[in-house]
């Protein structure tokens, strides 16, 4: 329960009047969740993965897979495909 909790709690710490501070951890954990909705914009395997988590098909820790990872770095833009000359 730490890392849906933490994603809640770091959520509220943003919003005027909410009193306290985040975490390193959740800090990381929000500007990750920023990238990566940034990234499902382009990405409709992100918007599953994301509704996955948030329906609780998947455990939160899976935004962060080795795929979902890359495709957040790489901002969720779709690759170039080559054209044959």
């Amino acid at each position: 329960m730490d890392a849906p909790w933490d994603i809640t709690v770091g959520g509220d710490l943003k919003m005027p009047g909410v009193e306290g501070d985040p975490t390193p951890r959740m800090r990381m954990v929000n500007a990750y969740l920023e990238r990566f909705h940034a990234a499902a914009a382009h990405d409709p395997e992100l918007v599953l993965r994301f509704l996955r988590v948030t329906n609780l098909y998947d455990p939160p820790p899976s935004l962060m897979s080795p795929a979902a990872l890359l495709k957040v770095l790489r901002g969720g833009a779709p690759r170039a495909v080559p054209v044959p000359a």
